[in-house]
């Protein structure tokens, strides 16, 4: 039977900032997408976890999906660049990998739940509020990507419009 834990979030609230770099040096903040992508902050708690990186697979493998529907994936990992580096280089992942080296970012979404979760995926809209949440114990136990998808679409019919990007806008925060 799956565990569902409680994160440190509630739903309707704005979700906490933080200020991770990938392996690159590129910070990223939720805030950088603000009023432009919706996003789906995938967190995991150790890079060499199996399931953790299945869980980091799938989301690549639905990369296409998210980005039709105008979600940045961001994978936030413990560890620092190199650890993120090596897992992105690994596993080939098309969306940024950032390095929670102090597992700050960690703590702050999952609270009570940040010493037992394997896994987590927060879903936001394009304004930062939280409006979805799945933190588990087991990494194989979080929703299907399927899910994910609808709880995006669902997202946009409430919102009650659609986004849409000029030419050459990607969505990434500037330099």
């Amino acid at each position: 039977m799956t565990t569902l834990l409680p994160s440190a979030l509630e739903p309707g609230t704005r979700v906490p900032s933080f200020a991770l770099a990938d392996p690159d040096g590129r910070t990223y903040r939720p805030g950088d997408f603000r009023g432009r992508r919706n996003l789906a902050l995938v967190f995991i708690r150790d890079a060499a976890c199996g399931p953790c990186q299945e869980v980091l697979r799938e989301f690549a493998a639905a990369h296409r999906e998210y980005v039709e529907r105008h979600v940045q994936v961001l994978a936030v990992v413990p560890g620092g660049p190199d650890v993120a580096a090596r897992l992105r280089e690994r596993l080939g992942l098309p969306y940024p990998v950032l390095a929670d080296p102090e597992g700050a970012a960690w703590r702050a979404y999952l609270g009570p739940s940040a010493e037992r979760a394997e896994a987590a995926v927060f879903c936001t809209d394009r304004y930062g509020v939280l409006e979805e949440q799945a933190v588990r114990e087991d990494a194989l136990a979080l929703p299907a990507q399927g899910d994910f998808l609808a709880w995006f679409d669902y997202i946009e019919v409430r919102c009650g419009c659609s986004l849409a990007l000029g030419p050459g806008e990607t969505g990434e925060p500037s330099a």
